[in-house]
């Protein structure tokens, strides 16, 4: 691995917001630890048989509405959503 890639690693899961990775039509890549343990999941791969736009937004539209902008602008910033959690 390396060294940018090691502070990236070392930065996603330490930060205690949670963070997501995940393909556009919604499966989850990765997550960081604070985002499973805040969402209720005991590992990344029970959140990973999730479909990301039905069972994790309570406003589905939200997510589509940050891939639109973020097709348009290239990226989104200070993003506030409400998930469920399991």
């Amino acid at each position: 691995m390396k060294p940018g890639q090691r502070d990236y690693r070392r930065l996603f899961e330490r930060v205690l917001d949670g963070v997501y990775q995940a393909t556009p039509d919604g499966k989850m890549v990765a997550a960081n630890p604070a985002l499973i343990e805040m969402l209720g999941y005991e590992s990344l791969e029970e959140l990973q048989a999730i479909e990301i736009g039905r069972d994790l937004y309570v406003d589905p539209d939200q997510r589509r509405e940050w891939q639109e902008e973020l097709e348009h602008a290239g990226q989104v910033r200070d993003l506030e959503v409400t998930l469920i959690r399991r």
